[in-house]
């Protein structure tokens, strides 16, 4: 038993080297969720604002004008999703 024990312990622990394409990968892809995410959030946030405007009887149309300044985040988003 006393053998096994120290061929176990003369044995260093070997990793396989990290695939760094696979990291790189995974760094880029939390990078674009983090984007997306922050973006999305910010959109979400004045959306929920036009609509609870529409809800009490808003005319569409300020509100449609109130959106617009947050069509090239919205197309970012989507823009990003498409790189995932």
């Amino acid at each position: 038993m006393n053998g096994e024990k120290s061929a176990l312990r003369a044995k260093p622990l070997r990793l396989p080297a990290p695939d760094q394409d696979y990291q790189a990968r995974l760094e880029t892809t939390d990078r674009l969720l983090s984007a997306i995410c922050h973006g999305a959030v910010k959109y979400r946030h004045m959306v929920r604002l036009a609509l609870r405007a529409l809800r009490t009887g808003a005319d569409p149309g300020p509100v449609r004008a109130f959106l617009e300044p947050w069509a090239r985040t919205l197309r970012e988003v989507k823009r990003l999703a498409r790189e995932l």
